[in-house]
Order: C-alpha cells, then sequence, then structure tokens
C-alpha cells in the first residue's frame, strides 16, 4: 500500500483543496479577562527564564502563572507618572533574570524579581546619560548583554544595565531623513553583524562604529503611506522578514534580492486590514516550516515548502474567531505552543502532526462533515472511503472526487443511515472484486458497474469454516 494511502489512514477528513494540504489552526484553549486579566487588549507577551508569562496592556502588565493573573497595583496608582496613561508594550528579560517593561508615556520599568517592586528610567533633560524618551515601542538584548531601545520620536537609545547609564541615537541627526524616521517600531541584530531599525518611515540599519543610520530601500519599494516596519525576524537559513504596513518583505542575504508576500485576503472585498502587518514569528520543527502573520484583519501563516498563504476567518472553517479582531503579537514558546493576542489571548498548538490533515471543500456529494471509518487503495491506485453513517466514496489516484455509492442499494426502501449505510471494512481480492463491511452485521461485494452492494450470507456450522453463499455478482 503506498505513501499516499498512510498519510491518510484513521484520519478524518477534514477538506481538500487542489492537491495541497491546508495548514490546520489547532486551537487548545484561551485566556479572557474572566481568567484575570486586565482587558483583551494584550499588547504584548513574553514569556521569562522562569516560565512565567508576561501580559502588557493599555492599562499595565501582569505575570501570569498557568493559573491566575498577578496585578503590579503600585505602576497602577504611581501618582509620579508623568501621565495616568498606564500603556506597557515590550518586555525583555537581562542575563540577570531582571525584567524590563517599556511603556508608551512612563519610560522603562526595570522590575526587581526578589520584591516584585520597580524602578523607573525616564527622560531628563538636565541628565545627558538618562534615556532619550518616555515613549518604548520596542526593546532588544544583543549579545554582549546590552539592551537597545527603539523610542517615539525620540530614536535609538543604547543601556547599559550594569552602569544604569544611556546612550541615545537620533535618526534624523545622521542624515536628512523625516522626523518621524525617529518613530523606532522594531530591532534586530542579526547573525550576520547588521544592525537592523525599522521606524515609521522606513527602515535603516545603524553602524555603532560609526553611529550613524543607512536608509535601506525594499524592492517593490514601498509606498510612503505604508512605509511602517513593526517587526524584524531572522529564519534559520538567514534570511531577514519584515513585517509592514504593505504586507511582509524578505531580504535573502546570500543574494540581497527581496520578496514581497501580499497578505491581502482575496476572498475579501475590502482587505485592507489583511495588509498591515503588526508581529511576525517562525516556527521550524519537524516537517512544519511556517512564518506566523499576525495582521490587523486577523491571523495568517505562511508555508515555506509550498509557497501558500493561509487566511484563518470564518469563512475557511474557523466560526470562533469571527469577532476575534486583530493579532497584534505572537510568542512561541519553547513547548510549541503560540500565544497570540487574538480574542483576548488565544493558545494554538504547533505541534508537528505525523499525518497529513486535509480540510475538504463542499463539493456535491463529496466527504463532507460525516466521519471516515476505513480507508482502501485499489490496484488501479483508486482510493476508497468508508464512513459511518454515508457509504462508499471513491476517489482517483490524485484524490479527486469520483463517486459516493449508498450502502443500502440492496435494501432501496430502508431508511436507517446509521443501520445499512455504515461501512466498516474495504478488501479487495484476487479478481479484483471489492469486498465491503457494511451495517453492524452485513458483508457486500461491490459491483462497481452498476454501483450496487450485494449482500453475501454468511452461515457457520458446526465450528466449520464459513459457507459463503452469494446472490450472483
Amino acid at each position: 500500500m503506498r505513501l499516499k494511502l498512510i498519510l491518510i489512514t484513521y484520519i478524518f477528513i477534514f477538506a481538500f483543496s487542489d492537491g495541497f494540504a491546508q495548514p490546520e489552526l489547532k486551537i487548545i484553549g484561551r485566556i479572557t479577562s474572566e481568567d484575570g486579566l486586565l482587558d483583551k487588549g494584550i499588547k504584548y507577551t513574553y514569556k521569562d527564564s522562569k516560565g512565567f508569562m508576561w501580559f502588557a496592556y493599555q492599562a499595565g502588565f501582569q505575570r501570569w502563572d498557568g493559573y491566575e493573573a498577578k496585578n503590579f497595583p503600585e505602576y497602577l496608582t504611581d501618582t509620579s507618572l508623568n501621565s495616568s496613561y498606564r500603556y506597557c508594550g515590550p518586555i525583555i528579560e537581562d542575563q540577570l533574570g531582571n525584567l524590563y517593561v517599556g511603556t508608551l508615556k512612563n519610560g522603562l520599568l526595570k522590575l526587581d524579581r526578589k520584591t516584585d517592586k520597580y524602578i523607573r528610567y525616564t527622560h531628563d533633560p538636565k541628565n545627558p546619560n538618562s534615556i532619550g524618551g518616555n515613549g518604548i515601542f520596542d526593546i532588544m538584548m544583543d549579545e554582549n548583554g546590552i539592551i537597545w531601545i527603539g523610542m517615539f520620536v525620540k530614536g535609538l537609545s543604547k543601556f547599559d544595565p550594569e552602569t544604569e547609564t544611556f546612550r541615545n541615537f537620533l535618526v534624523s541627526d545622521s542624515k536628512s531623513y523625516p522626523l518621524n524616521c525617529n518613530n523606532i517600531m522594531g530591532l534586530l541584530k542579526d547573525s550576520h553583524g547588521n544592525f537592523w531599525v525599522g521606524t515609521s518611515k522606513g527602515l535603516f540599519q545603524f553602524d555603532e562604529e560609526e553611529e550613524t543610520f543607512t536608509m535601506i530601500r525594499t524592492k517593490p519599494v514601498i509606498p510612503e503611506y505604508y512605509n511602517t516596519f513593526n517587526r524584524i525576524v531572522e529564519d534559520v537559513f538567514g534570511n531577514i522578514w519584515f513585517a509592514t504596513g504593505w504586507g511582509v518583505f524578505k531580504y535573502i542575504h546570500d543574494s540581497g534580492e527581496w520578496f514581497h508576500l501580499e497578505t491581502d485576503d482575496p476572498n475579501k472585498p475590502e482587505s485592507n486590514s489583511d495588509s498591515y502587518i503588526y508581529d511576525i514569528a517562525e516556527f521550524s520543527k519537524g516537517n512544519k516550516h511556517q512564518l506566523w502573520i499576525g495582521t490587523q484583519g486577523g491571523l495568517k501563516v505562511y508555508d515555506f515548502k509550498t509557497g501558500i498563504l493561509t487566511h484563518f476567518t470564518p469563512g475557511n472553517g474557523y466560526p470562533e474567531i469571527t469577532n476575534a479582531g486583530s493579532a497584534a503579537y505572537l510568542y512561541i514558546d519553547e513547548n510549541d505552543i503560540m500565544w497570540t493576542s487574538l480574542g483576548g489571548l488565544t493558545l494554538v498548538d504547533l505541534k508537528d502532526n505525523p499525518f497529513q490533515i486535509y480540510r475538504l471543500k463542499s463539493y456535491p456529494d463529496s466527504l463532507n462533515d460525516t466521519p471516515a471509518t476505513c480507508f482502501y487503495e485499489d490496484k488501479n491506485g483508486h482510493i476508497w472511503i468508508g464512513t459511518f453513517r454515508n457509504g462508499l466514496y471513491q476517489f482517483d489516484e490524485n484524490l479527486n472526487f469520483i463517486k459516493n455509492y449508498k450502502a443500502c442499494t440492496w435494501n432501496p426502501g430502508e431508511t436507517d443511515d446509521l443501520f445499512y449505510n455504515s461501512v466498516t471494512y474495504i478488501y479487495e481480492d484476487n479478481d479484483s472484486r471489492l469486498w465491503v463491511g457494511t451495517g453492524p452485521t452485513r458483508l457486500s461485494v461491490f459491483d462497481r458497474k452498476k454501483g450496487v452492494f450485494h449482500p453475501v450470507d454468511v452461515d457457520v456450522r458446526d465450528n466449520e469454516p464459513s459457507q459463503i453463499i452469494m446472490d450472483p455478482y
């Protein structure tokens, strides 16, 4: 029996389209405000070295231990803050286990894990060693333990945790770039030593020695209105992926070429929101190599091997995410669970399945909602699938649907589908006859020319071998 049969044995057939397996969204749980979250608008997720999950919101931040959320009310009620706006965003842990939280208006928070108290670093115009601004979009730690901070309007800040001092750089100071270039949204120092800086007005590389910024042009060039770079990720091949306001871009390091992945959903009349990418996360394990994409219009996944982009929408069979909104942040932990801010927090299991899973479109008379019970590949390469209550299905060698046969053709007046239309076993003998177990007790031989089932009477007498008396075939 050939490999393609093995790949589908004992799987329910959910969908099948154009010969390609569609990725599956295996949602395994949700965490909502009913579980103690501050609200459903998660702005950032992070897992620390102790296994705790941290969530950032417009109203503050929380720690999640798998059962309940722990708040930090001193931040929520601190009257010395520059603003009552408690918006928190990126979170990172340093080499000593200290946790840093970036805020939108109140600088950088450093959390003392022993006391659960925080220290706040804010901009002081009189101190050149203070952080350059109080609004933070992204945080990155390099191989030397130095923390780099992308700020709102105020450019890039370099923080040394040992000396607790900052050094600040403005993109627009190095050349005559637009002021909005100092809105730094994404940071990455790649394995080749390139320091990528994504801003709300274009992409740059930062030279640490020269302390200068160089603008990088994509191909195709992103229209000015969409020229925002929110997240930057390096894949296992050393190529760089960018989440932008105009879909996803990939920079191929070895050739210097660009690849543009447009993320609009062709099945949606107005899908501009699908173009704006908040976050991206690579998953590579076993047979899976995927780029998960969080957009303003929901969740998507790009398959590296097939080049197929899948849109997870209610129309694709996922009604549970109908009102989930945008997928602003993604985080994949060491257990291959993806945490995504989709309708609160949605947990998706990315573990590889040794079998291929198909979703079948609703072709007329084809396998749709009925469970499959048995499979067989005949000598011609055709696939035969028995179902729980809808008879026998035939597919050609390319898994194209041919026909559905009702198992109760030998008793056409019977209406009990569960009893008479169930197919439990399929076997082809040396004379190319197809033997089929039908119903709880019936054995039939299937007439392929006429498409009908001939019942077989089995009589066991005095422990002698079964005597089979079959209607003329």
